[in-house]
């Protein structure tokens, strides 16, 4: 079957076509989004077959967002989980948005970023993981890119000394890898805690060696964006607003006056 031109056009554009990948003869390469779906789909129905079986299923998780169109992260962000590299977020502020909202995983290889496509002093990691991204660090092409045995490592070495990272940082983004990855529920409540799925602020801080307080600031700054996205599609987003300005406005006021009351030396710009 030959394509034509406008099932061509179709597919450059990146838009959903119907032709399937056995009836695909063109010599050029389909969209992106196209791959992606077929690839989703076909995994999806295997791993309905294993679970049916009893069998361990597979997990999708492409590169995407490493090169090319940043749109490429608005089919991965309705088909997967979680990705690899992602690094392209940072172009598209909403798309950015929607992985923070819905916590889609991002495993981030900076060393290998660091020789194709972005130098690490540009790298959007640190700004990813500061905004509360699902993010962590991962590995990509280890036999070109690493000069050690132990190819993690140096991607958490290199990020801890070039991000000027915590050990907390580090420990949230080591808890965050074993969140989204593949590996069964009795190694990840080995090493998170037998609560770990309610929240992060129920992994055991003990395992991860992150702080309750870290946990808490997360969760809470998560569920609040949650809870705005859920009234502005209610239509109450602009009646909330100016309840939560005529909240701060009065929580001001408190402090100010708390402060005129005990200090003898009143700032004059207060």
């Amino acid at each position: 079957m030959q394509l034509s031109e406008n099932q061509r056009n179709c597919l450059s554009q990146a838009v959903c076509c119907d032709v399937r990948p056995s009836e695909w003869t063109d010599s050029l390469n389909p969209a992106y989004s196209w791959q992606l779906y077929h690839l989703w789909a076909n995994i999806e129905v295997l791993n309905r077959l294993r679970e049916a079986r009893d069998l361990n299923t597979f997990a999708f998780r492409p590169h995407a967002g490493e090169t090319g169109d940043v749109m490429h992260l608005a089919a991965s962000y309705m088909l997967c989980e979680s990705i690899n590299h992602g690094i392209n977020l940072n172009e598209q502020v909403s798309l950015q948005y929607l992985y923070y909202l819905d916590q889609v995983g991002i495993s981030v290889a900076i060393l290998s970023n660091n020789f194709l496509f972005r130098k690490i002093r540009h790298s959007p990691f640190p700004k990813l993981f500061q905004r509360g991204l699902n993010v962590t660090l991962s590995t990509d092409d280890p036999m070109l890119f690493h000069l050690s045995d132990d190819a993690l490592l140096e991607e958490y070495s290199v990020a801890r000394a070039s991000f000027d990272l915590s050990l907390t940082d580090i420990s949230e983004i080591a808890r965050n890898s074993v969140v989204i990855s593949g590996f069964e529920e009795e190694w990840k409540k080995r090493w998170l805690g037998d609560e770990y799925k309610t929240g992060i602020t129920f992994c055991d801080e003990t395992k991860t060696h992150v702080p309750l307080i870290r946990a808490k600031f997360r969760s809470e700054h998560l569920a609040m964006e949650q809870a705005y996205v859920e009234l502005l599609a209610k239509g109450e987003g602009k009646t909330v607003l100016k309840e939560m300005m005529k909240q701060f406005s009065e929580a001001r006021d408190a402090h100010r006056k708390v402060v005129m009351e005990k200090s003898n030396a009143v700032p004059i710009n207060l």
